[in-house]
């Protein structure tokens, strides 16, 4: 969680499930004054899981997940009228998910497919967000 006093003056609107330095850039280019709460929550797409229906659940999970911790942090306590906003991406080509590489060569190797065919119709990149 991004390091912050709270007081009745600053009450949050929103709250970013996400420890994303980029989501979070993101959000301020776009005026939206936000607090980061990492979801800590598994990544796995489970077996027979549609990609659709994967980036749909990661994005609740995010959101739910730091929602009910925020619940229980006596920071949060006098602000009932947070967001918690969860998001997540992920690219699919030829039905195999490629999701955030964890480093360098991760991302490179991920990278290749998906750029080497990003004008065919086998690949999507697929977003999703979900408030709770």
């Amino acid at each position: 969680m991004t390091e912050k006093n709270y007081n009745s003056k600053e009450k949050p609107a929103l709250v970013l499930a996400s420890s994303s330095q980029f989501r979070l850039a993101v959000c301020h280019k776009v005026g939206l004054q936000v607090y980061t709460y990492s979801p800590d929550i598994e990544e796995i797409l489970a077996p027979n899981e549609a990609p659709e229906d994967y980036v749909v659940r990661l994005a609740r999970e995010k959101a739910q997940a730091v929602a009910d911790r925020i619940k229980n942090d006596r920071a949060f306590e006098e602000y009932p009228d947070i967001w918690v906003i969860g998001c997540d991406i992920i690219g699919v080509c030829h039905n195999r998910v490629y999701e955030k590489p964890a480093n360098r060569l991760e991302q490179n190797a991920c990278a290749t497919p998906l750029l080497s065919e990003a004008g065919q119709s086998s690949s999507r990149l697929l977003a999703d967000i979900f408030i709770d």
